[in-house]
This record gives structure tokens, C-alpha cells and sequence, in this order.
């Protein structure tokens, strides 16, 4: 058994929090879910998983990529030996948006999987700067997902992956509609019936979502994230940050700034 645990270095995008390859599993339950996403597999034997109350059993060489606070419980689906491996890690959100995993996504490993598992571990368990260590992890999430998630994507997946590149822009349903092909009015139509959401709320949601890291990691003002994030008008960004996250960009970044003092 190899498992190692890291420090947590929240001002970088992703990092990893522990690795551990061929283990004997034992029975796990988290109701309230994980402080951090997992990537975990079955290297031998039958796994029974229960997530969001749907239960799956997970044969050999299947796995499962999960997101922090996703209740889960998992154990041997016959009471023999279970052997799992997993990568833990903390951030790497737009990764896992931008392959439009909404909890969690059951896979077929690759045939390098355990090898690429390894070569991971053997990087972050070393005294290599945090820097490197949230290098090498982006790039296995990333070359994973990559691979797992090869599908047609449907309309919205292809919504939401031009909004992640293009939240920073003046963007309009039109501009939307002719990225992906679609006439503006069927656009709208698809997306709230696979989503539930409207594309403009989306849009706003990853603005926020992306204003609020650039609050609390960088000395950024208040209107250069706005403008970074896709509004010209600062009033305009307060208005809508406002709506989303019950706060203003000034009270959001004074509140997380006071929770860091006390942490520290």
C-alpha cells in the first residue's frame, strides 16, 4: 500500500490531498460527502456504491470520479478482498465543469491507469514546490478527464463549455446561438429542458463563481474584476454578485478575508 498526505496550499488552482494505490478496501461512508473531489477505481474484486441513493457495483478496472459534498458510502459488493486505488484533490472545479460532471461520473480505467497513478504519486510525495505538485495534478485530472468523457456532447455541455471560455466577454444569445449552431429560440428551449436553467442565469453563475476566487486570491479592485469577468459597469457587477452570492464583492471579500485570520 503507497498513501501519502499532503498540505493544502488553497492559493493555488488545484492541488493534491492524498494518493493511494492497491489497497485493501475497507467499508467507507460519507453522508455528508468529502471535503475534497476523488478519483477512485477497482484494481480487483466487486464494489458495491451507493451515491445521491442511486446504488452501482463497480467491477475491475472501473471507477468513479465524485465531487466534494456528493454523500456516498462504499464497501465489497460480495465480501471478498477489494482492492481500490485513488487520487484525492482540492479544486480543479473548472475542470470538472467544463466536462459537465454534475456530481459524479462511473468510467472504464484506461489501460495506463495504474501506471499514470503511479507516476503521479511518485511526484507529489517527493519535496517538489507546491507549485509543481498543483502542476503535474492539473495535468492528470485534466489528460483523465479527457479521456473519460469522450461523448457527442449534448447542447448544453456545448453551452457551458463556450461560456467557460468566453465568460470574460461581452457575450449575448445570439453570440451563444452561433458558437453552437442553433437558432437563439430553440437554444434557449433545449438548454432549460436538459439544465433547468436559463443560459443567461448560467452565465452569471460562472461569472460570480470565477469573481469570487479572484476576491479572495488576488488584491484585484473590485472593478477589475468585474471587467475580467465580463461587465463594464462595476455597479452592474455588484448588482448581479449581489444576487447570486446574497453579499456584495466588498462584504464577500472582507467576510473570507476574517474566516483566513481566524483559521490562521
Amino acid at each position: 500500500m503507497y498513501t501519502q498526505k499532503l498540505k493544502v496550499n488553497t492559493g493555488l488552482p488545484i492541488f493534491p490531498i492524498s494518493a493511494a494505490l492497491l489497497v485493501k478496501q475497507t467499508p467507507i461512508s460519507m453522508p455528508a460527502g468529502s471535503r475534497r473531489h476523488h478519483v477512485l477505481w477497482v484494481n480487483d474484486g466487486e464494489m458495491s456504491l451507493t451515491i445521491n441513493n442511486v446504488t452501482h457495483t463497480l467491477q475491475k478496472n472501473t471507477g468513479i470520479i465524485f465531487r466534494a459534498n456528493t454523500p456516498i458510502k462504499y464497501f465489497s459488493a460480495d465480501d471478498r478482498e477489494l482492492t481500490t486505488s485513488w487520487i484525492t484533490f482540492k479544486g480543479g472545479d473548472q475542470l470538472i465543469e467544463y466536462s459537465c460532471i454534475e456530481k459524479y461520473l462511473i468510467f472504464k480505467c484506461p489501460p495506463d491507469m495504474d501506471a499514470r497513478a503511479q507516476e503521479l504519486h511518485n511526484f507529489i510525495i517527493q519535496e517538489n514546490p507546491d507549485i509543481l505538485k498543483s502542476s503535474e495534478t492539473y495535468r492528470w485530472v485534466s489528460e483523465l478527464l479527457n479521456c473519460i468523457a469522450k461523448k457527442e456532447p449534448s447542447v448544453s455541455e456545448m453551452v457551458r463549455a463556450y461560456l467557460y471560455q468566453n465568460f470574460f466577454k461581452q457575450l449575448s444569445l445570439d453570440d451563444i446561438a452561433a458558437a453552437v449552431g442553433i437558432n437563439k429560440f430553440s437554444l434557449c428551449r433545449i438548454y432549460k429542458n436538459e439544465t433547468g436553467y436559463q443560459i443567461i442565469y448560467d452565465l452569471k453563475r460562472i461569472r460570480c463563481e470565477k469573481a469570487s476566487h479572484l476576491l479572495v486570491h488576488t488584491a484585484m479592485s473590485i472593478q477589475e474584476i468585474g471587467h475580467v469577468c465580463g461587465y463594464v459597469d462595476s455597479d452592474y457587477f455588484s448588482k448581479n454578485f449581489k444576487s447570486y452570492m446574497k453579499c456584495t464583492p466588498s462584504e464577500y471579500r472582507k467576510k473570507c478575508n476574517s474566516k483566513e485570520n481566524i483559521q490562521e
